[in-house]
């Protein structure tokens, strides 16, 4: 999905932070009885990400969340926005980070 970001330098990364700020930012929204989707600004480039999470493969990870008792389910940036030093066949910004999905929602 192509909206407006911040055209930072694409770098291959991940901090806390992004995952703090995903879980702040981040909505989950059921659209199927097998998968949820995601929704919300990149926690580096601020672009808007859809990304849908399959509840199945969720309760197959089961190693639990930290504060949650959920599940940390892995995320990348994969917006469509430019990003100067982006490597040919790479999308996004480079940013990456655990969202944690509550058990109640799996």
């Amino acid at each position: 999905m192509s909206t407006a970001h911040d055209p930072v330098p694409y770098e291959e990364g991940s901090s806390q932070g992004y995952s703090e700020r995903a879980a702040d930012r981040f909505e989950l929204v059921r659209h199927a009885r097998r998968y949820l989707v995601a929704s919300g600004p990149c926690p580096r480039c601020n672009a808007h990400l859809e990304i849908p999470i399959v509840t199945e493969a969720v309760r197959a990870l089961g190693n639990g969340g930290p504060a949650s008792g959920g599940t940390e389910v892995p995320m990348y940036c994969e917006c469509e926005g430019e990003h100067p030093g982006r490597p040919d066949g790479e999308e996004g910004c480079g940013a990456y980070w655990l969202l944690v999905v509550p058990g109640d929602l799996t």
